[in-house]
């Protein structure tokens, strides 16, 4: 009875999983902060039901011991650490309170992940909805891409056009569902790999039936042409150190050719493809290439069973034994090499033709260029707090102050130096040694969800992988159903149940897990009010009648009060006092976040509050290359200085004049650098504007009169 719960919570927390990974697929990737706090309250709310189960369950957990030892703890270790070090942040005042509370929902619902994956990993059921999960998710990603490119389904950012040659060499560059090119690139080549490697490590279809084989090869076929599609570079290096990885983990040598074959299968099927489809900009004609798709469909089972039949002749030929050890192997990589000749030379003339015009190899260097740039200002950024990190969101809140360039890069490519700058040394050790620990156990095993998890972490230092929140749930499922879930025997786990099932082991067990689950209760209830906080901004918005905007925003407000887009729309429609004194409350939980600090500036302008000269330095010091802010503080400023002569303030006035001539000196300055250095990336299209010139003048004019007329007051005798 006990046996058939546990297989039944087992299978349970595998639907869970599965549900979580296609909601994660079909919402960008949780790249959006309410899909975010929507999957993370889900995953956080199935964890807290797992462990009061295992706190109200007598005789110990039973299928759900496996995250007791500490060897499945180490699942958890590196996303509870992060998650208790960005709550460190949040407790002590970080430069973004919503990014450091972000961060922790991020992370705690990684963790709730591993628990509902180790508990699933413990019987053959859940397994089996791991394992369908995980083929369901790659079925999604690559079926729906591919659906857009020819028509099928509509899907208006699944393909990423552009005429700059630097983004995209052939104007078009296919994302899918996560939107995003590399990174869809790298999740393409992760699945793709470790169905390959898988059908490279079996036994290929021997024995099994014809159906059954084709159907395993299906797959490979789709995840390589969203791939090439994807045109992104990056993917592509970390896909071929994940093949020499799974070419590596191959136990045999017969398991190695098979590889080499296989892969040059599926290329040749698929190359062609994807230069018809590129040359087309990913828009061809449906019928023809339909037919074309399916055609390499049917072609690449075809050849890989000739691979097979031909590894199969070389062991019943006994070729090893006459040449010597190993002279079949050689033999067979010859093959292999004539293969990869031949199948390249079928589509040579049509690859080449593409490369050539498009200058692939030379593209890109602008935007590698761009980056070190960006490295380079985060390099400085992380020597201000190199242990400690400064909280969630680092890069983000204040990339434009600390940017050399005007470049646009809201997003660290690279989340190592993403989680440097937030975490510091400390949490970027936590997390590389939580790799290390997760990819060891796949290496022992020789396992081929190894290659999959390579081009994961490997993606990661590169790309905003991280900000996608499926490529670190992905990470880990592979991660637990490639190491074996706890990596513990079955003798070993009735071991550790027995000692859990002990008066005093029971006890603590029992109290350990209801503690997490009420924590993750309450981690789970933030996560939904933040996600309900977003819906209603993002209702308020598009709503016609002002007082029901208005009424929208502040019930936004009270479910999520580190909502800064729903201070800043309400303060618009607000009095300038009571416009200031919102968004002061809010910069006292983002101290650094730009469009706060404009508001202050521009509603203690509109209220006449000399005040707003200082929030206004401190505006521009946080975004200097801001062509529309460097503009509109002249404007600001001269609206105010007008207001302070109706009132009188004739001193003041002559304040903001000053104010306003030293702002405008720095930016044609600022302006003067940027254009003396050649080639010096300008994203952001800045540049000295005649209108700031001539508001500033026109206030120099006021000024200069202004005070003409005091020091004639002055020399007037009582």
């Amino acid at each position: 009875m006990n046996r058939a719960k546990d297989t039944a919570g087992s299978a349970a927390a595998g639907a869970a999983v599965c549900l979580a990974g296609l909601y994660a697929c079909m919402q960008t990737g949780l790249y959006f902060d309410r899909e975010l706090f929507k999957a993370a309250a889900a995953l956080l709310l199935g964890a807290a039901l797992l462990l009061l189960r295992v706190a109200a369950r007598r005789g110990g957990g039973g299928v759900l011991t496996p995250f007791l030892p500490y060897r499945a703890a180490l699942y958890m270790a590196g996303p509870l650490l992060l998650c208790a070090l960005y709550g460190a942040h949040l407790a002590a005042g970080p430069l973004s309170a919503a990014a450091t509370a972000a961060a922790v929902l991020r992370w705690s619902s990684l963790a709730a992940l591993a628990v509902l994956l180790l508990a699933a990993a413990g019987t053959r059921a859940g397994r089996r909805w791991l394992q369908c999960g995980w083929t369901a998710a790659g079925a999604v990603l690559a079926g729906t891409a591919l659906a857009a490119v020819y028509g099928l389904l509509p899907l208006p950012f699944a393909i990423l056009r552009t005429a700059d040659a630097d983004i995209a060499a052939t104007g078009a560059r296919l994302g899918g569902l996560l939107q995003y090119p590399n990174v869809f690139g790298a999740v393409m080549a992760a699945f793709g790999l470790q169905q390959l490697s898988k059908l490279a490590a079996s036994a290929a279809g021997r024995g099994r039936a014809g159906w059954r084989y084709a159907l395993h090869t299906l797959g490979l076929l789709p995840f390589a042409l969203c791939l090439m599609l994807s045109e992104s570079r990056g993917a592509g290096i970390v896909a071929a150190v994940g093949w020499g990885c799974a070419l590596l983990q191959m136990r045999t040598a017969r398991a190695k050719l098979r590889l080499v074959l296989y892969t040059v299968a599926t290329a040749a099927a698929t190359v062609p493809l994807g230069i018809r489809l590129a040359q087309a900009g990913l828009a061809p004609p449906l019928y023809p290439s339909l037919l074309e798709l399916v055609s390499g469909l049917c072609i690449l089972p075809l050849l890989m069973w000739l691979a097979d039949r031909l590894i199969d002749w070389q062991v019943r030929a006994g070729i090893s034994k006459r040449r010597g050890r190993g002279g079949g192997n050689h033999l067979l990589l010859l093959a292999a090499l004539l293969l990869a000749i031949l199948a390249l030379a079928a589509c040579g003339r049509g690859l080449l033709g593409l490369v050539r015009p498009l200058g692939l190899w030379q593209r890109g260097g602008a935007t590698w260029e761009s980056r070190l740039v960006m490295y380079r200002d985060a390099w400085r950024l992380m020597e201000q707090a190199p242990w400690w990190g400064q909280g969630g969101g680092v890069w983000r809140s204040v990339y434009r102050s600390v940017q050399s360039a005007p470049y646009a890069g809201a997003e660290m490519h690279s989340g190592y130096f993403n989680l440097l700058l937030d975490t510091g040394a400390i949490g970027l050790a936590i997390y590389v040694l939580w790799l290390g620990f997760l990819g060891q156990g796949l290496l022992r095993r020789r396992s081929s969800w190894a290659p999959a998890f390579v081009v994961l972490a490997l993606h990661q230092l590169v790309d905003v992988d991280m900000r996608f929140h499926l490529s670190l749930c992905l990470l880990l499922w592979a991660a637990v159903l490639g190491g074996g879930g706890t990596g513990r025997r079955p003798d070993e786990a009735k071991e550790g149940a027995r000692r859990a099932n002990r008066a005093g082991g029971q006890i603590a067990s029992q109290c350990a897990a209801g503690l997490s689950a009420a924590a993750l209760l309450g981690l789970s209830a933030a996560g939904w009010s933040a996600a309900h906080g977003i819906e209603l901004y993002q209702q308020a918005v598009y709503t016609p009648s002002s007082s029901e905007r208005a009424a929208g925003l502040r019930a936004a407000l009270e479910w999520n009060p580190l909502l800064v887009p729903a201070r800043l729309a309400l303060a618009k429609g607000l009095p300038a006092a009571e416009a200031a004194s919102l968004l002061q409350e809010g910069h006292r939980l983002e101290p650094v976040q730009p469009e706060l600090l404009w508001g202050i500036a521009t509603a203690l302008g509109r209220a006449g509050d000399p005040e707003a000269q200082g929030w206004f330095i401190r505006a521009l010091a946080r975004d200097p290359y801001s062509l529309q802010k460097q503009t509109a503080v002249q404007r600001e400023l001269l609206a105010l200085a007008g207001q302070l002569v109706q009132r009188g303030k004739a001193e003041e006035a002559l304040q903001v004049a000053g104010t306003s001539r030293s702002l405008y000196h720095q930016y044609a300055e600022l302006a003067e650098r940027l254009a003396a250095i050649p080639g010096a990336r300008n994203d952001r299209g800045f540049g000295l504007t005649q209108s700031s010139g001539a508001f500033a003048a026109e206030l120099a004019s006021r000024a200069a009169g202004l005070r003409r007329s005091t020091e004639r007051s002055a020399e007037r005798p009582f």
